[in-house]
């Protein structure tokens, strides 16, 4: 399987892909110490450092399953002076992205203040942390075209 990690930080969302079987074929971020961190904890994967608000996605080839983090302080209420409409730029070229690549199946995740400003998508619900096993509050919307896991600790 084809696995694209868009906004792939440090690697957190391909450890949890690896954790389900699902190992990254291709991770992008822009922030250079994010991938290089990346690059150890997920050696196999193909690694690209660029700017996703710019990248042409026509030249990224197919996948079957695409996930992104966008950035979310613009979304955050841990943040004041918010725009939500600057941090829908990349949220935008994440879905542009998934309309060009067409995988089988894309997630989207994102911190729960953008569910009001989420352009046009097939599904988005809210998920907590805890009640997939991990020992805090942590909720987060998830958009995309998924099957939603069952609670573990519900």
């Amino acid at each position: 399987m084809k696995v694209l990690d868009l906004f792939c930080g440090g690697g957190g969302a391909s450890e949890g892909l690896r954790q389900a079987g699902i190992a990254s074929t291709l991770a992008i971020d822009n922030w250079k110490a994010a991938l290089e961190t990346h690059a150890v904890n997920h050696p196999n994967t193909e690694h690209l450092k660029a700017d996703l608000g710019v990248i042409d996605p026509s030249t990224l080839g197919r996948f079957d399953f695409i996930w992104g983090s966008p950035p979310c302080p613009e979304f955050s209420t841990g943040k004041t002076n918010r725009n939500p409409r600057v941090g829908l730029i990349l949220v935008k070229k994440f879905i542009e992205i998934v309309e060009e690549v067409k995988p089988r199946a894309w997630v989207m995740e994102n911190v729960p203040g953008i569910r009001k400003w989420l352009p046009k998508v097939p599904f988005a619900t809210k998920l907590d942390a805890a009640d997939y096993g991990v020992p805090q509050n942590r909720p987060r919307v998830f958009a995309g075209q998924f099957i939603v896991p069952l609670a573990t600790n519900a």
